[in-house]
């Protein structure tokens, strides 16, 4: 039984892991009408293991440029009803397209659906072998694109949309050699209601070959500092595009015109350049939410106003960012003190890096700079300290 579903696959210099690859996706419990895979310019021996799938896959063949582009040459190929963009060096699982299908033809409203994933690494002779399951955050269905915004908690390998979703939305963002799925999962939760399905459909293998197209490669090592990098990039690009409101879950949009509405929004906001490492732009609403707290003669803040606070400073980014030597943060955070809704948003910024400090994930060194930030910001809030 096949399904009008077209499998779309960039591929760079990843012949250890492509014949795994699609032989999961061809031997799928309900069969895609489609299988491209675009050849970013592979100068391994891609092209010769493709051969061996002639009459089952259709390959394209361009100079290296990226995922991005070779993605959108992939694109305008797509004939299936329905798309599934899929990573080179992952394995689906049997009813990756059959659970996710029965999801979208039961709900036309829906634009696409995403699911968790299992996290796998390479096994003997390079064929993967699964580990855990990736659980995905519960999110109503309704808050999705505020919750994407912080933070990528499904991959695109997980999502089967409606063709029709893609065409609408244009191409990927060349411009982004990194975090290109990131971004338009942005873009896809912004336009098309979505849900989750908390059913692993693929294992994402993590290994320590290198990323990125020829000219921009990079480690597993550096991995983060060039994400950080490209999510910054956008980071500054929604905060110019994205109207304040659209920070807001869905539920709370209707008040988005009231004073409570627009510092909920802040707060919001506040949370998404934390994620993003953006510490002037975090400060800039952190600032301006303490401020219409104060103005509503408010000594502190609210449980959501505490949480969100609490995590902003979780995030590895913000963790990575708000004590470089050349980070903003200690030189600005005493402007926010000014207030009693200030100061204990400073007081809910320390804890969060005091819950931290305390997780099993973080190393020595980290943990005591972490609890050091935590006192000096719990000092500051108290007034006990003056900043410098």
């Amino acid at each position: 039984m096949s399904a009008p579903v077209t499998v779309l696959i960039a591929t760079y210099n990843r012949s250890r892991y492509l014949d795994e690859c699609l032989d999961s996706v061809l031997s799928q419990s309900v069969s895609p009408c489609q299988v491209i895979v675009v050849d970013d310019g592979s100068s391994d021996d891609t092209f010769t293991i493709l051969k061996t799938y002639r009459g089952n896959i259709t390959v394209l063949r361009k100079e290296n440029g990226g995922k991005a582009s070779a993605l959108n040459m992939g694109l305008k190929h797509v004939t299936g009803d329905y798309v599934w963009i899929f990573d080179d060096d992952d394995v689906a699982l049997s009813t990756s397209i059959e659970r996710r299908l029965e999801v979208l033809q039961s709900r036309p409203e829906l634009g696409f659906v995403y699911s968790a994933h299992y996290f796998g690494c390479d096994g003997p002779d390079a064929a993967i072998r699964r580990l855990d399951a990736y659980q995905l955050k519960h999110v109503p269905e309704q808050s999705v694109f505020s919750e994407v915004l912080k933070g990528y908690f499904f991959a695109l390998q997980g999502v089967l949309a409606r063709a029709d979703c893609y065409r609408v939305l244009g191409e990927f963002d060349e411009t982004l050699l990194r975090s290109q799925d990131y971004d338009m999962l942005i873009r896809l939760a912004r336009r098309f209601p979505c849900t989750g399905i908390n059913e692993p459909t693929f294992i994402f293998r993590r290994h320590g070959g290198s990323r990125g197209p020829n000219g921009a490669r990079h480690s597993l090592a550096d991995r983060e500092r060039v994400w950080l990098q490209y999510d910054q990039s956008i980071g500054r690009s929604i905060r110019k595009s994205l109207r304040l409101s659209e920070y807001l879950p869905e539920r709370s949009k209707g008040d988005a015109g009231s004073n409570g509405g627009r510092r909920e929004a802040l707060w919001h906001r506040m949370a998404v350049m934390s994620s993003k490492g953006l510490i002037a732009e975090m400060l800039d609403d952190l600032e301006a939410a303490s401020k219409e707290a104060g103005a509503a003669q408010e000594t502190g803040l609210n449980s959501f106003e505490r949480k969100i606070c609490r995590e902003a400073v979780c995030h590895p980014y913000f963790v990575s960012t708000f004590s470089e030597p050349e980070s903003e943060f200690f030189g600005r955070i005493g402007r926010v003190a000014r207030t009693g809704a200030g100061r204990s948003a400073i007081r809910a910024l320390s804890r969060g890096l005091f819950w931290l400090a305390r997780s099993d994930e973080q190393d020595s060194g980290t943990k005591a700079h972490l609890l050091r930030n935590s006192v000096r910001l719990m000092l500051l809030s108290l007034g006990l300290q003056r900043n410098s």
